[in-house]
């Protein structure tokens, strides 16, 4: 937008922000266009294979259902994230993947690293 008036005309903006703010709002975009490339910031990476993450997941749940124990003490998501993308890129270092490491590799994690690794064969 290069205008107050279109930045009340963009979707989802709050109207009284843009009345009230949108002089603001325009000089942030303006500086943010304004930079070079190089000094953009990098984006987000996205999670590589979603559904192979919420496979993972559903796996991880039922292997702490069937031992009683809180999948939420076991693993988060980022932890299933970094576990499929390492197994995805072939890393051989996995020492800073907690699912590999102590209790939590003994536990499931060899087991979702072999299943996860079948999964990307098929």
């Amino acid at each position: 937008p290069a205008s107050t008036a279109e930045l009340s005309a963009v979707r989802g903006f709050p109207r009284p922000l843009a009345r009230r703010r949108g002089r603001d709002v325009l000089r942030a975009l303006k500086r943010g266009r304004d930079l070079p490339d190089r000094d953009l910031p990098q984006a987000a990476a996205r999670e590589s294979n979603p559904r192979l993450v919420a496979w993972a997941m559903d796996a991880g749940r039922d292997i702490c259902a069937k031992a009683g124990i809180d999948h939420t003490v076991f693993a988060s998501r980022r932890n299933y994230i970094d576990l499929v993308e390492a197994i995805r890129a072939g890393r051989t270092d996995t020492s800073e993947l907690r699912l590999l490491t102590g209790w939590r590799q003994e536990f499931a994690g060899e087991a979702l690293r072999t299943m996860i690794a079948r999964q990307l064969r098929k």
